[in-house]
């Protein structure tokens, strides 16, 4: 759940969120024509922000790299399995992740940053610990039947929940991207998975699963 987002930015409008719908809207004034909508309120930028926050790749034309926003923070209060996370990145250094609140006992690591002297997690290893956390995948994926390319993953996963419309992510249910694989979707889509709890327990993790499975597609198609 999705408690609280913030930005060093001064000009940015903190947000808080209550259990339950929460809707956030363009405000209009009395009088205001249907075309003075404030498209510009930042709803999509909201969508950007909880993406850049849980481990969203931050590539050099990113939103978050551009000179007027580089060298602030954005953090966002979340509540993952059970526990609330304050977690904060900034453009300037996309690779660290700080973390309050996270148990040290889960086994996640961390590094000092030598300015801060705060403890921070490695964009790639939230990645996992988000997915473990929050789909069920594994904590340590590195040697297992999830350490390839086409197993399900907390960052396909999670833009089913979170849909860009800047990757024309409401067109089609089962594909949160218009340009998504369609071995990507089959994979991560709740839609076809009936439910994420499931996603990973349908993923054909051996080889003869996956034979099984070509097999099977081939006699599909041939109507048998």
């Amino acid at each position: 759940m999705i408690l609280s987002i913030a930005s060093s930015l001064a000009t940015f409008k903190s947000l808080a969120f209550h259990p339950g719908l929460n809707v956030l809207l363009a405000d209009t004034v009395p009088g205001a024509t249907d075309k003075q909508t404030r498209n510009s309120a930042g709803k999509t930028s909201f969508v950007e922000i909880i993406h850049f926050l849980l481990g969203a790749n931050c590539d050099p034309d990113s939103l978050f790299r551009v000179p007027e926003l580089i060298n602030e923070t954005f953090s966002g209060v979340f509540e993952i399995a059970g526990k609330q996370l304050r977690v904060e990145r900034s453009g300037a250094a996309p690779a660290k992740i700080f973390v309050e609140g996270l148990d040290s006992n889960l086994g996640v690591p961390q590094k000092t940053d030598k300015a801060s002297r705060r403890k921070y997690v490695s964009n790639a290893n939230w990645r996992v610990y988000l997915g473990h956390a929050m789909f069920g995948l594994p904590a340590d994926p590195d040697g297992s039947a999830y350490d390839t390319a086409d197993a399900p993953s907390f960052r396909s996963l999670i833009s089913y929940f979170a849909r860009r419309k800047s990757a024309d992510g409401m067109a089609h249910p089962e594909r949160h991207a218009a340009m998504q694989q369609r071995a990507d979707w089959q994979v991560n889509c709740p839609i076809c998975s009936a439910s994420t709890g499931r996603c990973h327990r349908r993923f054909k993790a051996s080889a003869t699963g996956r034979r099984r499975s070509k097999s099977c597609e081939k006699r599909r198609r041939v109507g048998l």
